[in-house]
């Protein structure tokens, strides 16, 4: 097989050009036109040995390395029965681009948030924009905790910005990975999700009109149960052109009373740390005496 050992973080694109590179598979060109996403093939390693069956748009569809990723990772992987060695491969490298944030939380504090209503609450960067969507507010937090993601989005539309609301959705949610681009039509939708020159952001092609660009992103809680929540909304709304949105692997994390996943605000939250994990996969910070340090 191609790969012996599994890199991990920025290596996984590379890795994962290389194994689009060095499979066959069982679809000509002169007939890849005719296929559709739901189709079934083959793959072949380099010694034509049958390795794995996959749907058309799982893996093939313009070797797109943002779609791979993001395809694969809708699926229920942990469901998955790892048969072959080009399963165990993919699985692995999409938990390595994996990042986590552990919240441990110190007994006398965890009394007192409880009895006092908070909830557990996150929000995620783009670009060098302001915190501005709660993307997860928990309210069955526990003395240990933990937030996972991978690069899995959706990008949406809204009429509006409004404080202290919760994110109104006013098109249909697209799914779109880093690196590709889709244009928001003069009717209000959008287009198949197709390669970006600009490999760094998920571009919009506004033909649409006065509009506020928005992000959802999946994310897993305590209870390993992935949902998909806002992470953003553009305060001002954009006109026709392009415009591009850089989700960045920073989060924000604090307690709050009174406050739901996916309401957005335009103030500072008090009390909280911000953590970067460009260049990690994970950090864990603990919460005592009402106030927060890294581990």
């Amino acid at each position: 097989m191609i790969f012996k050992n599994i890199t991990k973080g920025i290596q996984f694109e590379k890795e994962a050009e290389l194994f689009l590179d060095n499979i066959r598979v069982d679809i000509g060109e002169e007939n890849r036109e005719n296929n559709k996403p739901g189709d079934m093939f083959n793959i072949f390693n380099n010694n034509g040995t049958l390795v794995g069956r996959f749907k058309y748009d799982f893996l093939y569809a313009e070797n797109n390395i943002s779609r791979f990723v993001r395809t694969f990772a809708n699926m229920d992987v942990d469901s998955l029965n790892f048969q072959n060695e080009i399963d165990t491969i993919i699985y692995n490298n999409l938990k390595a681009v994996e990042k986590m944030v552990r919240v441990s939380i110190n007994p006398d504090d965890l009394n007192n948030l409880k009895n006092n209503k908070y909830s557990l609450c996150f929000a995620k960067k783009v670009g060098d924009e302001d915190y501005n969507v709660v993307w997860r507010a928990d309210k069955a937090f526990l003395q240990n905790n933990k937030i996972s993601w991978t690069p899995q989005y959706k990008i949406f539309g809204s009429n509006t910005f409004e404080n202290a609301v919760k994110v109104e959705v006013s098109t249909d949610l697209l799914n779109i990975g880093i690196g590709e681009q889709t244009t928001l039509t003069a009717n209000g939708l959008f287009t198949t999700a197709s390669t970006s020159p600009d490999k760094t952001s998920i571009t919009l092609n506004n033909e649409f009109g006065s509009i506020h660009p928005g992000l959802y992103q999946i994310s897993t809680g305590g209870d390993n149960k992935p949902i998909a929540s806002p992470i953003y909304v553009a305060k001002e709304s954009i006109v026709l052109g392009k415009t591009s949105l850089k989700p960045v692997d920073k989060v924000l994390v604090w307690f709050e009373q009174h406050i739901e996943t996916s309401t957005m605000f335009s103030d500072s939250r008090s009390k909280s740390i911000e953590l970067d994990l460009t260049e990690s996969s994970e950090m864990t910070v603990k919460y005592e005496n009402q106030e927060w340090k890294k581990v």
